[in-house]
């Protein structure tokens, strides 16, 4: 029987495609053309490849887990550990028939290839990575000394992704439209200005920032009232 405090779907098609919530038996043999996407009920580590997948108008099924808590884990997560169906007893999942694949770095990577959001040569997919690296770098700043944040890293970092959008000239990080490296930074971007972030300092980024929020896919899981709530970073409280 289906818990359904835990266990839905969603299903974010193509524009012409509604979300739709229902609920899924998780021991249903997953579509071979259709992939799933197993994580717990939150935005947490999987948002930017969601958002990754909005860009690309990806058809694709979620399976919200129910909510984390390190104490006392959902029963659904505890019986997917209990089954060994978890490299690394982790989420998120990502499947396609029989690939499996765990870590949300390795399934934004994977799902940016997939969907040719990797870049058009070896040179833009390293550059690709070197930006997506950087954004991590910033995250982790977020996490250190609040005042030292605030004075020091998130200028510097936000006047290091300034000069890369100067620099490439094109409104996007890397090439002439939007990869996998814009779909991080934007990530970080859309959360922190939500939380009270003012870029008016970075025209370049401001404008980043909409462009992104403008494409189609991403305007449209960004509004859906399905997305899960935003999660507020320390860094951002009280300021």
């Amino acid at each position: 029987m289906v818990n359904q405090d835990y266990n839905r779907i969603q299903n974010f098609g193509l524009p012409s495609r509604q979300i739709t919530i229902k609920l899924v038996d998780r021991t249903a043999k997953v579509s071979m053309t259709r992939p799933r996407l197993t994580y717990f009920s939150s935005r947490g580590l999987l948002e930017p490849t969601r958002l990754l997948l909005a860009l690309a108008e990806a058809d694709y099924e979620f399976v919200g887990v129910g909510t984390y808590n390190v104490e006392n884990q959902p029963e659904p997560f505890k019986k997917l550990v209990s089954e060994k169906a978890l490299a690394f007893d982790s989420l998120p999942l990502w499947e396609e028939g029989d690939f499996k694949l765990v870590q949300s770095a390795s399934i934004f990577r994977y799902v940016s290839r997939k969907y040719g959001l990797a870049g058009k040569n070896e040179q833009e997919a390293s550059l690709i990575d070197m930006y997506f690296e950087g954004v991590k770098d910033l995250v982790m700043a977020a996490r250190g000394d609040k005042d030292s944040f605030f004075a020091k890293s998130l200028p510097k970092w936000l006047g290091h992704f300034e000069h890369a959008l100067s620099k490439n000239g094109t409104g996007y990080l890397v090439g002439e439209s939007a990869t996998a490296a814009d779909v991080s930074l934007f990530f970080v971007l859309e959360s922190w200005t939500a939380q009270g972030l003012d870029t008016k300092e970075y025209p370049l980024l401001q404008a980043f920032q909409q462009r992104m929020a403008e494409k189609p896919g991403i305007k449209k899981y960004v509004e859906s009232p399905e997305r899960f709530p935003l999660q507020p970073t320390a860094a951002f409280k009280s300021t």
